[in-house]
């Protein structure tokens, strides 16, 4: 199986488990501005987006999506921010190159989503990538993403669209 950059077909053809299926989304870095966003995150909505607040320091942040039941997926679709880079030229330099993304039935035994720990991500305006998960599908209940702040100008924060769990 190979990650991928799909095409609109293949997305189209995905089971998306809905926003109703998540009892919780949690960030490690606490941010009161930024939290009121963390639900965008399971729209699977381009449009919206989760960014983090400004920051003269680089931050990583462990996010936690928490199903309200264990369900079997076969992967994780992460989609980048929809921005116009004509009028938009901060928004691009925010969006995270990689991805480090691990499921678990118990949030004790943690196992990567694909055979990479870390995952490589597009970097265009609503860019999808699709990580399939290694052996097929797995039953699982957490998703835990690991992401870093970007830097621009001496300003750290990050931007992100979707991490929606297919099946």
């Amino acid at each position: 199986r190979e990650m991928g950059y799909p095409d609109r077909k293949e997305l189209d053809k995905l089971h998306y488990i809905p926003q109703t299926e998540v009892e919780a989304i949690k960030c490690s870095v606490p941010d009161s501005d930024s939290d009121t966003y963390l639900t965008d995150l399971l729209d699977n909505d381009p449009n919206t987006w989760w960014e983090s607040s400004v920051s003269p320091i680089s931050r990583t942040y462990e996010l936690t999506i928490v199903l309200k039941k264990p369900q079997r997926v076969r992967g994780i679709k992460i989609t980048q921010m929809l921005f116009d880079p004509t009028k938009d030229r901060d928004s691009p330099h925010y969006l995270p190159p990689s991805v480090i993304i691990k499921t678990s039935t118990d949030q004790i035994d943690w196992k990567n989503v694909t055979y990479m720990e870390e995952n490589i991500l597009g970097k265009g305006s609503g860019e999808v990538t699709l990580l399939p998960i290694a052996e097929g599908s797995r039953e699982i209940r957490y998703i835990k993403i690991i992401l870093h702040d970007e830097v621009n100008k001496g300003i750290f924060r990050i931007k992100l669209a979707d991490i929606v769990a297919y099946q």
